[in-house]
């Protein structure tokens, strides 16, 4: 078990992971091949704009909030950005299906960037920013558009799983 005992070691292993990610990073954002307990998927490893980024967006977000070194929060926004700029009209984001990529309107995907988005809008509010709500926006508009709008399911009080499947999922 690797013991750290000196915050220069957590600095240098949360580097080291922080420059591993990037690598995963292109010009429209995160990606990579899917490794999913359904279903593995090499089909699309380009960017992707599903549930890795409430993970990527809460992780700097949390670095920041217990560092209080201000790259942190700058990379969770560059992150926020990928989403922001990247919805699409209908509020979908692209390739927002994890294993199915590159298809839109994954469930519980599209939610999960929304989170991301929620978390960093908070925070950013929390600190004194203005840019805060542009991030609350984009994720008001998924949760308006889509999964309002097209999965909840009024008779049954829940969402469903996709707008042609009228049947739930219990994690979404």
């Amino acid at each position: 078990m690797l013991q750290i005992t000196a915050p220069t070691e957590i600095d240098r292993a949360v580097a080291m992971l922080a420059a591993w990610l990037e690598t995963m990073r292109s010009p429209d954002g995160f990606g990579g091949p899917v490794a999913h307990w359904w279903q593995q998927s090499l089909i699309h490893t380009g960017a992707a704009l599903d549930w890795r980024y409430e993970g990527i967006i809460a992780g700097y977000v949390l670095l920041w909030q217990r560092t209080g070194d201000d790259r942190w929060l700058v990379q969770a926004q560059r992150a926020g950005d990928d989403l922001v700029h990247g919805q699409l009209p209908n509020g979908h984001y692209p390739a927002s299906a994890f294993e199915i990529n590159p298809a839109t309107a994954g469930t519980p995907h599209e939610a999960a960037c929304d989170v991301g988005l929620l978390l960093l809008a908070l925070a950013l509010r929390q600190a004194g920013h203005d840019d805060w709500q542009r991030y609350a926006a984009t994720a008001e508009r998924n949760l308006s558009k889509f999964y309002v709008e097209q999965l909840w399911n009024e008779t049954t009080r829940s969402f469903n799983d996709s707008p042609h499947v009228v049947s739930f999922v219990p994690n979404k």
